[in-house]
């Protein structure tokens, strides 16, 4: 065959080939049709609940603020402060989020927390952040209040446990602060009766030995004594009750051996006095018998 018919046959059927609709496009062409609102391709939906979803939780096209947020009452509401919650708990402002939090609660209740795809995880971190902070302020009431809240709302862990540990701790060591050594003493039985921690047991044995040598070098006797009876309770190996102990011991002994030669001396004054008294009337007797006998 000659080559330029045989080039010209191919260039024919390279042009039909160009030419041709592919079976891909006469694939997309029977494909059903997809309507631009679907929600399939990132619209906002078709149905009544794909755009209420949609348009509940998108944040709006204006930049909000605090001062853009809609009224109480607004269908809006609750979604803005959501958006506003989101941009707190990302950004760990703490503060700023559990007061929105405490909007939402107030609000519109769990409904209003759990209506939103994150709400149970956000909820509980947020509320368990400003329960510490709570704590470093020394407001334990609050603390454990948010930490409830942080357990209602995605579930306790050993977190919560050791937090509420601090709060027993700091409790008593406060109330030690101020003097109430019973009180102190009961929520730190509590404390060890949840679990033994023995560095805390020496820490209250140190304090407890430390205001018993107190109440010994004042001579408040009744003190001394009833501390020396929490520390044989609770920390009987401590160096400081130990020391008191032998000294107070010891100081009792001396007395006692005090009091015994005490006696002896009396009784020998008191037998000495006797004894003189008897030799003087002897000695009178045996005088007027010798006159008697000149006589």
């Amino acid at each position: 065959m000659d080559k330029s018919i045989m080039c010209g046959a191919l260039l024919a059927f390279a042009t039909t080939l160009a030419w041709a609709p592919s079976a891909s496009a006469q694939g997309e062409e029977s494909s059903p049709e997809i309507k631009l609102g679907s929600s399939r391709i990132g619209g906002p939906g078709l149905t009544k609940r794909e755009r209420r979803v949609q348009e509940q939780w998108d944040e709006p096209e204006e930049y909000l603020t605090e001062e853009t947020l809609p009224p109480p009452g607004s269908k809006k509401r609750i979604p803005s402060l959501w958006v506003l919650l989101l941009r707190y708990h990302d950004g760990q402002a703490w503060k700023d989020a559990c007061e929105k939090l405490d909007m939402i609660v107030a609000e519109a209740g769990d409904e209003g927390v759990t209506s939103h795809p994150r709400g149970n995880k956000v909820a509980g971190k947020a509320s368990f952040e400003c329960a510490k902070m709570a704590f470093v302020s020394g407001d334990f009431d609050k603390t454990e209040k948010l930490l409830a809240r942080s357990e209602k709302y995605d579930g306790t862990s050993p977190r919560h446990a050791v937090m509420r540990e601090k709060i027993v701790r700091e409790s008593y060591r406060k109330k030690l602060q101020s003097g109430d050594i019973s009180g102190a003493i009961k929520l730190f039985n509590e404390a060890q009766a949840q679990r033994e921690d023995e560095d805390e047991r020496i820490w209250m044995g140190e304090q407890l030995a430390t205001r018993a040598w107190t109440a010994y070098e004042t001579k408040n006797e009744m003190e001394m004594k009833d501390l020396m009876t929490r520390l044989e309770e609770i920390a009987p190996m401590n160096v400081e009750y130990r020391r008191l102990k032998d000294k107070i011991e010891g100081g009792e002994e001396i007395l006692y051996d005090v009091l015994k030669l005490a006696i002896l001396v009396i009784g020998f004054v008191v037998a000495w006095g006797a004894f003189s008294k008897w030799r003087a009337k002897r000695k009178v007797k045996s005088l007027m018998g010798s006159d008697l006998e000149e006589f």
